[in-house]
């Protein structure tokens, strides 16, 4: 069961709204089950390169608002999702500080606490995000969504394994899967991550 610390939480109302909306969304993923949210993702992926593979390889994804080619999409998306739960995940959300990757505009960055990539650390930059609608979002995306990409990250599916960390992979395939498979079958309470702090 993985266990998730909220290790600092900054920003007042806006920390805790972003605490809140990271909890259900870890509660979500965990709870379906990361081979559930596998098998969902290798699916679609593999959907996906069928249909690509009928395009021009060098025409834009236009589609998907993406300046790469259906080429690069298909190199993208080609690993299969091979997902695991990781053991822990310590969560900082802070106010003032900004990332290093993204010449300081992503909402988060994950790190590996160990070779096994079983540990991590989290950083969410409250900074870069903006309210819509009363929610909490950052370009579009809800918090929920950028918390689904980054377990993702989490739950082993990284550069260091030979996956690539973009778009197309965690935002079309797995956030658009988890959504998916959280309409399919309620969570099993059993599966939800441990204790929090």
């Amino acid at each position: 069961m993985t266990e998730i610390s909220f290790s600092k939480c900054d920003g007042g109302k806006k920390g805790e709204s972003c605490r809140k909306t990271m909890e259900i969304a870890c509660e979500n993923f965990f709870g379906c089950g990361v081979k559930k949210i596998e098998n969902a993702c290798n699916d679609r992926r593999e959907k996906l390169m069928r249909e690509w593979g009928g395009r021009n390889p060098e025409d834009p994804m236009l589609e998907y608002s993406l300046p790469i080619s259906f080429r690069q999409g298909i190199k993208e998306i080609t690993p299969p999702f091979d997902l695991y739960e990781p053991e822990t995940i310590e969560v900082y959300i802070l106010e003032g500080e900004e990332s290093q990757k993204n010449q300081g505009r992503a909402p988060m960055e994950i790190g590996s606490l160990n070779e096994g990539f079983t540990r991590w650390k989290l950083y969410v930059y409250l900074d870069v995000m903006g309210y819509a609608n009363n929610n909490l979002q950052w370009k579009g995306f809800s918090i929920e969504e950028v918390t689904y990409h980054e377990l993702f990250h989490a739950s082993g599916d990284i550069p260091s394994r030979g996956k690539h960390d973009g778009i197309l992979r965690h935002n079309t395939i797995g956030i658009m899967c988890v959504k998916e498979c959280l309409h399919e079958s309620p969570k099993d309470p059993e599966r939800i991550y441990g204790r929090r702090r």
